[in-house]
């Protein structure tokens, strides 16, 4: 077989960023005589943002994807460090509850029990109050039980709320939003919004790169690796987001209780990534929920609510809406057509194992991708602008013809390793009903790689006011000929000697999918850089912080900024 990569690029728009100097933006908020405390911090976190960016630019050729996962990992462990202090220092808050009316009176020991816990709760050092916190956890009081013979309701009693100090939203991070079709950049201040859109750039680097890189029997287990580490970086993109729409902003209207957070995020709905990074042990979704690549009329397995475009939320479009899962999904699609590369250059060719990789990836690029891919423009009945979403339908064209033509591809593949073991058998043992199943399959392939030609034509064409591709259709045509070469020597066989034609119950039903791809979890990811000492943030006066802002900046320059 002739495995056609056609990998799809991925790097217009560029997910880019200004640069920001810490010591500048954080320089004001630290308190006087302490700027040496925090100095090497501050230049470090410059340093190595600049650094990330050095090595995210496209032109990079010799950076090594090793050499670019640790600049990402440098510069996490410093942004975590604004998450908590160094020690987790925490401060208890009595919030006394409104206790139900008792059948007897509460005695006097008990009332200078409760007036001694308040006093001493009002009385505990200013430093150790916070004025940027949020809730971390919270545990009712044990009290002591009542005495013998007493026969009262036991009272509400007051519950001690842990606040947990934060610098997470002391700099505010501009990144463009891949999604917004006005050009506009995403301001958030909030460094879990941060670490996430670097993940994403992180990961868009990683993905035009393999597309951009000749896909060769000795680059295809690397590349095969590079794209399972990229759904992996997708899939710690997509969690910090969620934690980032979650975590309590200082200023908002109303703080929810730790148990609502809690709930809240029990009751969010579980993405791909959940099910199918969490576990090399596991199968992805698309091997075990995916329906049968002959089955158009079922809805795919993997189409996601969607999600709402809420004026409220911290992390940009292209973090909020399905792009990192359809990312991820490519990513791993692509991966297993190095796969696929791999087995088809084998000595001896094991069609079986062939045809039900061909099958799970009809199911990945028919099922999983395209249903992410249409999630993008779900809330366009929402939009008021209707040019806006009709430009992003426009550019979605480019994605959906491509994830076409990659169906369509794979289906003929599929169907023509189902049918070169016939023929072979046919020729082998002069088996007429081996000769006309054969010739239903090659039938059929060829069918396919006609459509899939067509849509190349029709991928090309929208991509060309986006994007360079590297036009497939040369690619396509010799496996199209390869293909027809087959169905040609079946028919000689059948018009010389069996005289039978195609099956009349036409091909067979697709081979099982099987998946030999899981995507690589970043369980190696860090901790907090030891720069974060105990000294450099109690250095900080959060008072004099600026207020955090989340939402669109406004237009873009005509240039890129990176």
């Amino acid at each position: 077989p002739h495995v056609v990569p056609a990998f799809l690029p991925v790097d217009t728009p560029v997910k880019a960023s200004p640069a920001i100097d810490f010591a500048a933006v954080l320089g004001p908020a630290v308190r006087p005589g302490k700027e040496d405390d925090v100095a090497e911090l501050l230049a470090a976190l410059t340093s190595a943002r600049q650094m990330l960016f050095w090595a995210l630019d496209r032109d990079r050729t010799t950076v090594t994807v090793d050499d670019l996962l640790t600049r990402v990992r440098e510069y996490a462990r410093l942004l975590r460090g604004f998450v908590k202090p160094p020690h987790s220092k925490q401060v208890q808050a009595i919030v006394v509850l409104p206790a139900p009316a008792p059948t007897t009176t509460t005695s006097k020991q008990e009332e200078d029990e409760a007036k001694t816990v308040a006093t001493e709760a009002a009385e505990s050092p200013a430093d150790e109050q916070p004025q940027q916190s949020s809730i971390d956890a919270a545990a009712a009081k044990p009290t002591e039980a009542a005495a013998p013979g007493q026969q009262q309701q036991q009272q509400q009693q007051p519950q001690v709320a842990t606040r947990v100090e934060t610098l997470r939203h002391a700099v505010r991070f501009t990144w463009r939003d891949l999604l917004d079709v006005k050009g506009r950049d995403w301001e958030a201040s909030d460094v879990g919004v941060e670490e996430a859109s670097v993940l994403l750039a992180t990961a868009q680097t990683l993905l035009s790169r393999c597309a951009r890189d000749l896909l060769t029997d000795a680059s295809a287990a690397q590349t095969f690796t590079t794209l399972r580490r990229v759904a992996g970086i997708l899939a710690e993109a997509r969690r910090l987001a969620d934690e980032a729409e979650s975590v309590v902003v200082p200023g908002d209207a109303e703080e929810p209780h730790p148990k609502q957070q809690q709930q809240q995020h029990k009751d969010k709905k579980k993405s791909w990534f959940s099910s199918s990074s969490s576990s090399s042990k596991k199968k992805d979704d698309a091997d075990t929920t995916a329906p049968t690549p002959d089955d158009d009329t079922k809805e795919h397995a993997h189409a996601p609510e969607t999600p709402t475009l809420s004026s409220s939320s911290r992390a940009s479009a292209d973090l909020r809406l399905s792009l990192p899962e359809a990312w991820a999904q490519l990513a791993l699609a692509e991966a297993q057509t190095a796969t696929l590369r791999r087995a088809c250059a084998q000595p001896h060719i094991e069609w079986s194992l062939i045809a039900a990789l061909c099958s799970d990836q009809v199911q990945r690029y028919g099922s999983a991708v395209a249903g992410h891919v249409d999630a993008l423009t779900k809330a366009a009945p929402d939009a008021a602008n209707v040019r806006e979403w009709a430009g992003k339908r426009f550019a979605l064209a480019f994605l959906r013809s491509h994830v076409e033509m990659k169906t369509l591809y794979f289906s003929a593949l599929a169907r023509y390793c189902v049918g070169a073991p016939l023929l072979e058998k046919a020729v082998a043992e002069t088996d007429d009903a081996s000769c006309s199943s054969a010739l239903a399959e090659l039938n059929a392939a060829m069918k396919f790689h006609d459509d899939a030609g067509k849509a190349c034509s029709r991928f090309v064409a929208a991509a060309r006011p986006i994007a360079y591709v590297d036009d497939p259709t040369v690619a396509l045509g010799d496996s199209a000929a390869l293909v027809k070469r087959a169905r040609d020597r079946a028919l000689q066989l059948d018009a010389s000697i069996f005289h039978r034609g195609p099956d009349a119950a036409g091909p067979s039903t697709f081979p099982e999918p099987k998946s030999l791809i899981t995507a690589l979890p970043l369980d190696d990811y860090p901790g907090t850089s030891p720069l974060w000492t105990q000294a450099a943030w109690d250095a900080f006066d959060r008072s004099k912080l600026e207020q955090p802002s989340f939402g669109h900046s406004g237009e873009r320059d005509c240039c890129v900024i990176a």
